[in-house]
């Protein structure tokens, strides 16, 4: 089954996430991040990508880049296509190192610029990997130490950044490290990993709100930001409609159903009986993931409708995610 095409425009800004296949280390020791910083570097300045936030974790890695002149898919192809062969060449090994292909988002740069740099740049403490915000400029592999000046390299843009903060640069970059600091207080945002129109819109208060006030958001998963961003992005891509928009004409809850089913090979009463069978987990993961993502069904309706609870309805979402991140949207004909 095809997967989702990715959109590749450049001149966007991309949150770019890449994990270890089966949850593996993908830098096992300084030397294997040094190789993918040099990489990094390489691939960056020969495609005029800009790079504004970065951290590299031992399974996976975020990036917050632009890219200037060449598209996205040829700056990460030139990164990891060839940190996977040193890898695989210094220790011993052969396959795949990285998890499917990576994930890259398309955000409104207006709303969550700064949030993602704060997000990206937050990630080793979150991790456990360093113990408090204000120690973080201590850790080398991230972008963070970079921005406040205790380290240099000649590939991230910094001066961008810190204009968010304020003109003079030791002001903006206390006031930057107030925003860090503060980002720590506030927690997890689920919101900054992914697109749809359930991200987009801050969570289900935030589509509850769009319902109250009769507003009507574009929406597709591979995009973060509003309506209107969503829109102009589809139309520069050349996407004259969006996926949310296509699977809402053809489908509604009982298309849905008949759909999940079909493609899984089970009866509807298996689907809706509240039993947690291992060959029925999969296709209630996607039926929910679908139903929430697509149609903004809630946990609660869906978990009536699965005869499940709510919570038990977002566990099960989360592996159907995943089923259509690999094996593509079979709603789509």
């Amino acid at each position: 089954m095809p997967r989702q095409a990715r959109i590749d425009v450049v001149g966007m800004y991309y949150h770019v996430i890449s994990r270890g296949i089966e949850r593996r280390k993908i830098f096992k020791d300084k030397y294997d991040r040094l190789e993918f910083i040099k990489r990094l570097e390489k691939s960056l300045q020969e495609t005029h990508c800009a790079c504004y936030a970065w951290v590299l974790m031992d399974k996976h890695f975020h990036l917050l880049v632009r890219p200037l002149k060449d598209p996205l898919s040829k700056v990460m192809r030139k990164l990891m296509s060839g940190y996977v062969g040193y890898f695989n060449a210094r220790h011993k090994r052969v396959g795949s190192l990285f998890q499917n292909r990576y994930k890259s988002i398309l955000c409104q740069k207006d709303t969550y610029f700064k949030e993602l740099i704060r997000y990206i740049h937050l990630n080793p403490v979150r991790a456990g990997i360093v113990r408090i915000p204000s120690e973080l400029a201590n850790y080398p592999w991230s972008g963070h130490s970079y921005l406040l000046g205790k380290r240099e390299n000649t590939w991230q843009t910094t001066g961008e950044v810190l204009c968010y903060f304020g003109s003079k640069k030791k002001a903006s970059i206390n006031r930057y490290l107030e925003f860090i600091k503060d980002g720590w207080y506030i927690g997890y945002r689920k919101d900054l990993v992914g697109g749809g129109l359930l991200r987009s819109a801050g969570g289900m208060s935030g589509i509850i709100e769009l319902r109250k006030q009769k507003i009507t958001w574009l929406s597709d998963s591979r995009i973060l930001g509003d309506g209107d961003f969503v829109s102009d992005v589809l139309k520069e891509a050349g996407e004259d409609e969006d996926l949310k928009t296509k699977l809402e004409s053809k489908h509604d809850e009982k298309s849905l159903t008949n759909c999940v089913c079909d493609h899984f090979k089970i009866k509807k009463e298996d689907l809706f009986s509240g039993r947690r069978f291992r060959i029925i987990s999969l296709p209630k993961g996607v039926f929910i993931f679908l139903a929430s993502e697509y149609l903004s069904m809630t946990y609660e309706k869906i978990g009536d409708l699965l005869r499940i609870s709510a919570v038990a309805a977002m566990r099960f979402r989360n592996r159907g995610e995943e089923y259509i991140k690999i094996n593509g949207n079979f709603l789509i004909s």
